[in-house]
């Protein structure tokens, strides 16, 4: 089973890709006018309508508070910058002690500074807890799954209808610095393909490895891999308070595989496939 997979993965891997509408018609056994006016009148137009507009409402609201921690970096930035030269430069030296220093104007332009980057701290902790990550994963659920569909198909060519869909954040509002230790999604049942999707993110020199290969995505890019049989991982990376990574992540089984589980011989060679990955990238 482990190598009939990895063959027909390898074969799917450098498959040359045409260009197709991402919208395609679906296949309808509809033959006459009478059975489409009929298929048609079973369709809510107001259900449509009020999806779209609590959709929209969705996308607003992400928007504003995206933009919103978008310009608090900025700010952040050059409030950072302007305290950096004051506090590394010799001409702005002054003894923290001396009542009449502490009176000079670049002294208290830096209290000012230091004032306004931990306002601007506060105000980013604030804007991330506004986003509603369980209602990202709604809207991708409901309104970009058949384009994710689509487009896994044209790669891998392959059948399935049902991907596992969802969007993650990493960053240091979660409780502690962002870590992908090296893995298998073993909590998966049955061969699966995975597509990584890098959305906004402040740390484009991240690196996704993927067993011995290593990768820097660019934000709209992907990288597509299987998510049960090879080691992936995301080498070590300090991020700061401000810092963020935004991915969309999708992962498939193709319903040919439905017959075959991930049973105990493969765990044996993830299990020596994981202990050399991790000799080499996580001393």
């Amino acid at each position: 089973m482990e190598n009939d997979f990895n063959l027909i993965f390898k074969k799917q891997q450098n498959t040359t890709i045409k260009n197709k509408p991402l919208n395609q018609l679906k296949e309808t056994k509809l033959k006459t006018s009478t059975a489409v006016k009929k298929e048609i009148k079973l369709i809510n137009i107001n259900d449509i309508l009020i999806q779209i507009e609590n959709d929209n409402k969705i996308i607003e609201s992400h928007n504003i508070i995206s933009n919103k921690i978008d310009n608090l970096h900025i700010q952040l930035e050059n409030y950072k910058n302007e305290l950096s030269l004051l506090t590394t430069n010799d001409e702005y030296k002054y003894d923290p002690k001396c009542k009449y220093c502490c009176k000079r104007p670049w002294v208290c332009r830096i209290n000012e500074l230091q004032l306004n980057i931990e306002k601007i701290n506060e105000d980013l902790i604030q804007q991330y807890s506004l986003i509603e990550v369980e209602d990202l994963n709604d809207l991708i659920e409901t309104n970009e799954k058949n384009k994710i569909i689509k487009k896994s198909q044209e790669i891998f060519k392959f059948s399935n209808d049902n991907p596992l869909i969802h969007f993650a954040r990493y960053s240091n509002y979660s409780g502690s610095n962002p870590d992908l230790a090296p893995h298998v999604d073993s909590f998966l049942e049955y061969p699966t393909y995975t597509f990584s999707i890098q959305l906004k993110t402040t740390k484009p020199e991240w690196i996704i490895r993927v067993d011995d290969h290593s990768f820097k995505l660019k934000e709209n890019s992907c990288i597509s891999f299987s998510g049960t049989h090879q080691i992936h991982s995301r080498d070590p990376i300090q991020f700061s308070d401000e810092d963020y990574c935004d991915i969309i992540v999708c992962q498939f089984t193709d319903n040919s595989y439905s017959s075959i589980k991930n049973d105990v011989s493969h765990q044996e060679i993830i299990n020596n496939k994981f202990n050399i990955h991790r000799q080499k990238y996580r001393k």
